[in-house]
Order: structure tokens, then sequence, then C-alpha cells
């Protein structure tokens, strides 16, 4: 098989980067069909930095999550590259150029050979106009390709989405009569997505548990306030100041509209060991001996995060549903409003009872590179037979 794997239209292919959890799950994909008999080619935006023969540059730079962005993103330029090279291989494997309502319009061609996954919480917020990237699931469906969601809070969390914005007036006015004719049908036949994929997968920098160090904890996470930085690092500098070892992860981004630079300077003032730009494997080596993972997202498909806490027997604290379809058993779900409340919680559960060891043992006896290798190539060859959403009235 012949797959093309479109890295993340955000950031800029790079190795050695501190990476989101959606450019690890792509990073790990890629190494692991370029170590199996299919051949893989990495998509990456023209700013890219590596010298890799497997990686293709595309039309486009990257485009940060930054409101202060110095460029538009026109994806007509992707795509018409896409098509050029759509030829050469039995499927596209796309992460997020999935938005534009040009790709079921104008290159309709393409679709029976996608198969997208779906990483974005945005898809699942009724707030947000996703309608186009919705039509997008539909269309790909119908033309035979494949829209695989991480778990059932996603499937969900999309259906209901879909049915409070589907009668707007911004909805009517954008989606013409003739795609709703067209592609409505399909979700009352099949639903959003046409497939499932678990999106965690084998940790091939995880290390050996090392003796417990009781007093430390750990944050990791990009320096924006959904990550739920700010109450994190509030409750690190106290726990600093009664003597617990702290440590503060997170890469180097100036962001609009973010308290980020407040949060820098708060920590830079304090106790806690601040990391910026720490490479994947020697933040693993620092979970290996850590008490508790302060995870405070407030938005997350899955989050990647939580489970490179458990596998290294970390006692992780959060508080949103949808890593529940792998945390349930082993995490430490608790509910807080502001920084006081998570320090109360931290205060509590660092007396429970958490074993460790079997936390690393489950985790690492579930994913392997053989068993997420038969998973991809069984997504990639999946009958387009339906996972339906559930309805809401």
């Amino acid at each position: 098989m012949k797959i093309l794997l479109e890295w993340p239209r955000s950031s800029v292919y790079d190795p050695m980067s501190f990476p989101g959890g959606v450019e690890k799950w792509t990073t790990y994909i890629f190494n692991v069909l370029k170590k199996s008999e299919h051949t893989v080619h990495l998509l990456a935006p023209n700013d890219s930095i590596c010298e890799d023969d497997l990686v293709i540059l595309g039309p486009l730079p990257s485009r940060p999550y930054d409101k202060t962005k110095s460029h538009s993103y026109k994806f007509k330029p992707f795509y018409e590259f896409l098509e050029s090279i759509a030829d050469d291989y039995d499927v596209i494997l796309l992460t997020s150029m999935i938005t534009s309502g040009v790709l079921r319009k104008q290159w309709e061609s393409l679709l029976h050979k996608i198969v997208y996954v779906q990483h974005y919480y945005e898809m699942c917020d009724p707030v947000v106009n996703n309608f186009t990237a919705w039509l997008n699931h539909l269309a790909i469906i119908k033309a035979g390709g494949k829209v695989l969601a991480p778990n059932q809070w996603v499937v969900d969390g999309t259906s209901r989405a879909y049915e409070l914005r589907k009668g707007g007036r911004e909805w009517q006015k954008r989606i013409h009569p003739w795609e709703r004719e067209k592609w409505y049908d399909v979700k009352e036949e099949v639903g959003l997505y046409n497939g499932s994929f678990d999106i965690i997968h084998c940790l091939e920098d995880a290390v050996k548990l090392k003796p417990l160090n009781d007093k430390k904890v750990v944050f990791i996470g990009r320096p924006v306030d959904e990550k739920g930085i700010f109450d994190a690092a509030q409750t690190l500098i106290t726990l600093s100041e009664e003597g617990y070892d702290c440590h503060l992860f997170t890469r180097d981004e100036q962001l609009a509209k973010q308290r980020t630079e407040m949060v820098m300077e708060m920590v830079k003032a304090s106790k806690v060991n601040l990391h910026i730009n720490t490479s994947h494997g020697e933040i693993m080596k620092e979970l290996a001996n850590t008490h508790i993972l302060l995870w405070p997202t407030l938005k997350e498909t899955v989050g990647i995060v939580g489970y490179e806490g458990a596998i290294h027997g970390c006692k992780v604290i959060y508080k949103i549903d949808p890593p529940d379809c792998y945390l349930e058993n082993w995490g430490f779900k608790r509910s807080w409003k502001n920084w006081k409340q998570l320090l109360a919680v931290v205060k509590e559960v660092e007396k429970e009872s958490f074993d460790r060891e079997a936390a690393n043992r489950f985790f690492t006896e579930k994913y392997s590179v053989e068993s997420d290798l038969r998973r991809i190539e069984e997504a990639l060859s999946m009958p387009s037979n339906g996972v339906k959403s559930k309805r809401t009235n």
C-alpha cells in the first residue's frame, strides 16, 4: 500500500521539536509505516526542518494557531498539489486539511482515497462554525473514504453539535441546496463517522519506572489557557514553597489573547523548575519517578498527556470526560473551579493508594508497535459500513 500522510498545518515538521498531541501521533504513524512493508510519504508545510527523503514539502508554509497570524491559509493550492500527486498513492491520510468546502466541491475525485482521523475537539463544539468540515465528513463517507473517530465521546459530541447548528441561518446561507440534497442523507444512514481508531499508541520512548519521588509534581502542556497552565502554575508555585519538587514543561510560544507571558514570569520568579522546548524523551525520563501529573486541560478529544503519565505510574489528575476512554480505571478525575481548589485536590490525591506498577504493565501490554501497525492497516482498509452517531432530539 502507498500512503500519503499529512502533517498538521499548524506547525512545521521538525523531529526534534516539542510537539503537540496531533504532531506526536502523526510522527508515530509515520515512523511505524516507514518500518512496515508499505510505502509512506509525509506531506509537510514548506517551512519544515527536515532532510528525510520520505518527506514531501507542500505548496504552503505552516500556520500556527495564533490570532496574530502573518498570512492567511489558502486551501486551494494545497488541494491542487494533492491532486497532482494523488495517482501515486492508494490512501491519503489527512490530519487537519478537512475544513474547507472546496475539497468536496472542486476535488470530489480525491474523496474516495481519503482517510481522516479526527483529533480536534472543535468538531464537537456547537459554538464553532464547523458546517464545512461536517459536510466534508459526509462527502468523504459517501465517496467511499473513511472518517474515523477516536472515541464515543467524539461521535456523540459531533452529532449533537451538527444537529444544533443544522437549521441555523449561517448554515442555511453557506450550504447550497444541492449540497444538502447530495449529502444530508449520509448523516441519517451512517452518521458523521464510519469507523473508529484509538489514537493512543505505543510510547516508544517510555522508560522504566524509577523509585517514586512522592514530592514530585509535574505539568506538561502548551502555554495556552485551554490547557489549564494558569491553574497548574499557581498550584506548582504554592507547592514548591512547601518543599515539593515541582516541574513545568512547556514550549516557547507567543500567542495572542493568552496569558503566556504572565504565566512564564510567575514561574521564573518562583522555585518551580521551568523547562522550555524539552525533547519528548527527556520529559518521559522525568515522569518515571513522578508522583502526580497535573493535567487540568479544558479541551481534548482524547489527550495523550494523561496516557504518558499513566504509563509511567503517575497519578494523573484531570477533570474532563474524553480521556475516560482510557483513564477511567487509572486516572484521578476530579472537579475544581480555580487553582486553590486544584491545590486541595492535589493534597487529597497524594494520600490515595495507586498501583503504579500495575498501571505501567497495563498500558505497556495493551499498546505495541506490532499491534498498532495491525490497527493502522485495518483502519486504512476498513470497509465503509459505518458507525452510527446517537441522535439527540
